[in-house]
């Protein structure tokens, strides 16, 4: 009983209050809302500037997409300072690079003499 009565007591006290938050409310909201189109406003514009700008047609792609192909006769394997095959040296002197653990594989496949055509 004690409780509803408190209550009662600041919902009554509460409406001068209240009105005054309301103004005061007011008073902060409309240069908020002014704010927010504003904001909107100004996206809206630099939205279309940035699309009107970027060039029409296909793009290339980045370089990181773009495969590079290397054609070549082995001249000899390349050996890592623990002996395992990571790499072919052409006739051409180009250096073909990987891992040592591909050499286990490569070994058997690809020996001096051979054509190979190496895409990246």
């Amino acid at each position: 009983m004690r409780c509803s009565l408190t209550a009662l007591k600041l919902r009554d006290s509460g409406s001068a209050i209240s009105g005054r938050l309301a103004q005061r409310l007011q008073v902060v909201a409309r240069p908020a809302y002014s704010f927010f189109w504003l904001l909107v406003l100004i996206d809206f514009t630099t939205f279309h500037k940035a699309r009107a700008q970027e060039p029409r047609g296909p793009r290339p792609p980045p370089a990181s997409f773009q495969t590079t192909v290397v054609k070549g006769v082995v001249a000899q394997y390349l050996m890592s300072p623990d002996g395992f095959v990571d790499g072919l040296l052409l006739s051409n002197n180009t250096i073909i690079r990987f891992p040592p653990h591909l050499g286990q594989v490569l070994t058997p496949t690809v020996s001096p003499q051979d054509v190979v055509r190496v895409s990246r």
